[in-house]
């Protein structure tokens, strides 16, 4: 008996190992939760799908640690129902992961029984994360699909190979008493249509999907319209395996035109007394070229600009010589088939679209009846164009996120280099060659730093400090300078709008903007010219809005810089705002200027666009918002020398390297530093030494804690302590608009030595 009992103690023992590897081993996530909701054990999948690194984290904490807030009433309610032996769920749920994404899963959850009672819950997570995206951008791309649908008047479906519909055009109720929506997953027959058309319609799907070719008739339908005829086309969708994985329906209302065909005659009679169709006749003897024009209405004269006189007895070629053979024959075939044709075609010499239905009236006469669509065609242009815009937009956005992504990493190498660089340079004897080495070192990293500056304003990721300004002074201050910059061989002339708006911008900013701006224009005049700058309060409305995709309604100062150079083609204009396009020949130019610019009037909450034609120059237009508040201005201050000082400093640096150089910085100018590698060492450090230490200089963005969060829980223990920040910038950085805000001090790497050593004197002085 004994015997027995080990022998089931062991299986017993051996099933819970198994079943311990299976959870371990399996790919979908689990938990277990005791009853008060406390995490007590998850595996490695559960980890890696919500993005933490170790049982440790998770272990202890609440389960209400990876809810998304909408969804965490509906979770407890659902481990309440458990916990009382309620029914067991499952579903789908959105969960929080530890870096703040948000991640999909379906779920299943069961009670743990143990000697009758429940000692908790454990489930299993499946991510259903790339599937969730996959059909929101199904979703996405469906509804600028039915954008462009619903742009035409043809009606449009989709089916399966069994007929049910797919996808229906909302045009669909101008010919039935059904919404699109009605349509969905059902069939012409379940839907009550007429037999002998749900015959038609099965049939012609069936043989499109079988066959893989397009399907076009025409069919006549009675609806709300009366009786109508379509021009009715089935075109093939072909999967990866290409095969037809759907058809979609086409069916284009010819009602009118086939009325003109059976009524030719009465047509035709009424034409000559001046019917408004846009109609002509031509005798079709000989081959299509040799068609001559034998009547056409006065509907015609009048859209075209054509007398009847000047063109009756010529041939197409001689009237529109610019005409497309590929329409001629296409003329050419309706006459000598008999079959219709209807296509849109182009009128180089009158400079319209038209339609044109082309039908043969009589064995040797054929005729073509033309509606003006012009003013549609132009419409869809103009949406192509506002679309292109959109999409130009986007680009620059994700160029711009990209470049301020990287911006941190760069500036903390830079740090490190110049920081070294400039230690070197101090130690180095006067007439050694190291010191000529280590000097033009220097000038390439502070190249380098220019760099990821524009970069950086590209990105939109600068701190600006923003003041009231009046641009006409801003201006003013300048023109000396950009006298220097462009030469004697320019007319700079400035022209100051009366009575000009005051704009919250950054001074720095605006000026560097102004430089640029003449840099460019400058290259641009290469044997002289002239530039224009001019400044002017407006007002842009909803009007021009629609018609300008870019902007936004308001008032705003524009400034405008003209020049009279060589100008720009629109592809170059296309580009024109990209990182590093340039136009310019290799080692030229970095192609940053004009990027900066945008990111820096973007960052400003403005908007610039640009105009130009080549040959005749190019005109930027920057338009800042207006504010109602008098402008403030600050001279410039002269720096004297770098003072040192005995004070005990903490710097908390995450990047080693950027810690050790700005340590020995501080060490050689006679302070005490105290240093951390992260926001919660550099708390550490700070308990140990609260009455020491006088300044604290914390980096922005660090492990654990970040600057911020460092920041206020040392000003809770000290409300009077002295902190100094320092930061690159990157694209996951904290923002750092809060320094600015509550009127603290930050240094922006990479910073020199002097920089820093004046930064640190200056907030430790401050009363």
């Amino acid at each position: 008996m004994e015997d027995l009992l080990e022998d089931r103690t062991r299986e017993l023992r051996e099933s819970e190992k198994r079943q311990r590897q299976i959870i371990e081993n399996t790919e979908a996530g689990y938990f277990f939760i005791d009853r008060d909701g406390l995490f007590r054990h998850v595996n490695d999948a559960w980890l890696q799908m919500h993005r933490y690194d170790s049982v440790d984290e998770v272990v202890g904490k609440h389960f209400a640690l990876t809810q998304v807030d909408e969804d965490l009433e509906q979770a407890q309610k659902i481990v309440e129902t458990l916990l009382s032996g309620g029914p067991i769920p499952s579903g789908e749920f959105s969960r929080r992961c530890k870096d703040g994404s948000i991640a999909y899963h379906t779920f299943t959850v069961n009670p743990v029984v143990q000697t009758g009672q429940v000692i908790g819950l454990e489930g299993f997570f499946i991510d259903i994360t790339g599937r969730k995206l996959a059909e929101k951008a199904l979703k996405e791309n469906e509804s600028k699909h039915r954008t462009l649908i619903e742009g035409i008047p043809d009606i449009v479906m989709r089916f399966d190979r069994d007929g049910r519909h797919l996808f229906v055009s909302d045009n669909v109720n101008e010919l039935v008493d059904l919404q699109s929506a009605q349509f969905i997953g059902k069939t012409h027959r379940e839907l009550g249509f007429p037999e002998a058309h749900c015959a038609l319609w099965e049939e012609a799907i069936r043989s499109v999907y079988d066959s893989g070719e397009l399907f076009e008739k025409e069919f006549s339908f009675q609806g709300k319209r009366g009786l109508t005829i379509f021009n009715w086309r089935l075109i093939p969708e072909f999967g990866q395996d290409g095969r037809p994985c759907s058809v979609l329906s086409i069916s284009r209302d010819v009602t009118e035109h086939r009325k003109a065909e059976r009524d030719y005659k009465t047509l035709f009679n009424e034409m000559l007394d001046g019917l408004a169709l846009h109609e002509i006749i031509c005798d079709v003897q000989g081959r299509p070229v040799d068609y001559r024009f034998l009547a056409v209405n006065p509907a015609f004269e009048r859209m075209t600009g054509l007398k009847a006189q000047d063109i009756t007895g010529k041939t197409i070629l001689d009237v529109l010589p610019n005409t497309e053979l590929y329409w001629i024959e296409t003329y050419g075939k309706v006459a000598l088939t008999g079959e219709p044709a209807f296509f849109e075609n182009y009128a180089h010499e009158l400079g319209k679209h038209f339609e044109v239905t082309a039908f043969r009236p009589s064995l040797n006469q054929f005729a073509c009846i033309f509606a003006d669509i012009t003013d549609r065609k132009q419409a869809e242009e103009e949406h192509e164009k506002l679309a292109a815009q959109l999409r130009q937009a986007q680009k620059m956005e994700a160029v711009g996120q990209l470049a301020g992504g990287i911006a941190h990493d760069f500036n903390n190498l830079l740090q490190v280099i110049l920081g070294y660089g400039e230690a070197a340079l101090d130690e180095a004897e006067a007439e050694s060659p190291v010191r000529a080495s280590v000097d033009e070192m220097l000038k390439a990293g502070n190249r380098a730093k220019t760099l990821v500056s524009q970069l950086l304003a590209f990105s939109r990721r600068q701190v600006l400090e923003m003041k009231d300004l009046n641009l006409n002074d801003v201006i003013a201050n300048v023109m000396k300078i950009l006298r220097r910059v462009i030469g004697e061989h320019i007319t700079l002339e400035a022209i100051y709008g009366h009575d000009l708006g005051i704009v919250n911008a950054d001074r720095g900013q605006i000026e560097q903007i102004l430089m640029n701006m003449c840099v460019n224009a400058r290259d641009a005049m290469p044997t002289g010219g002239r530039i224009i700058i001019e400044t002017e309060n407006v007002k842009i409305d909803q009007t021009f809005c629609e018609s300008h995709s870019w902007a936004k309604p308001g008032r705003y100062v524009l400034l405008s810089m003209t020049d009279t150079g060589c100008g720009m083609d629109e592809e170059t204009l296309g580009h024109v705002f990209e990182p590093f396009f340039t136009t310019k020949d290799v080692g030229e130019g970095s192609g940053l200027g004009l990027a900066m610019i945008y990111g820096l009037v973007k960052q400003h909450q403005g908007m610039i666009t640009v105009y130009s034609e080549v040959g005749k120059g190019t005109t930027f237009k920057i338009y800042l918002p207006l504010v109602e508040r008098a402008a403030s201005s600050v001279g410039n201050k002269i720096k004297g020398p770098v003072p040192g000082g005995t004070e005990t400093i903490l710097v908390a640096e995450d990047d080693e390297t950027v810690l050790k150089i700005s340590q020995a910085f501080l060490e050689r100018a006679g302070y005490t530093v105290l240093t951390a590698t992260d926001g919660e060492k550099a708390l550490h450090v700070f308990e140990d030494h609260t009455d020491e230490i006088d300044l604290v200089l914390l980096d922005v963005m660090m492990p654990e804690l970040g600057g911020r969060a460092v920041f206020e829980r040392i000003r809770e223990k000290r409300p009077q302590m002295r902190v100094l920040f320092s930061s690159g910038y990157s694209m996951n950085a904290i923002h750092t608009n809060f320094v600015i805000d509550e009127g603290l001090q930050l240094m922006q790497k990479p910073y020199q030595r002097t920089d820093l050593l004046r930064k640190v004197r200056e907030v430790l002085d401050k009363e």
